[in-house]
């Protein structure tokens, strides 16, 4: 592909909330919305709302779609859980230092 017929063009512009990202978090670790929403003790029309915002915030077309945006800005990281067997299970952390969330 040529560069000069392509031109980059980012995806939403507003940055995702503290809580969207919470969710984003359980979700990519396996959690189900379901889940999710005990943990937290909220409904799971509200954890659909968030997310139904997270997607317009980012443009993004799905679950999967809005986890790798936000892997790309640095809003998510996958590390190895396990340093014997990094396979084996990963740990999605949140980097928002100001708020000092760790899922």
């Amino acid at each position: 592909m040529r560069s000069d017929h392509y031109e980059y063009k980012p995806r939403g512009k507003k940055p995702p909330t503290p809580r969207q990202l919470e969710l984003m978090a359980y979700i990519a670790e396996g959690h189900s919305r379901k889940e999710v929403a005990h943990l937290l003790g909220i409904s799971i029309q509200t954890i659909k709302n968030h997310m139904s915002d997270l997607y317009e915030r980012l443009d993004a077309d799905d679950c999967c779609h809005a986890f790798a945006i936000l892997v790309q800005r640095g809003h998510l990281s996958i590390e190895p859980y396990n340093a014997e067997n990094p396979d084996a299970f990963l740990e999605i952390n949140v980097n928002l230092p100001a708020t000092g969330i760790k899922i």
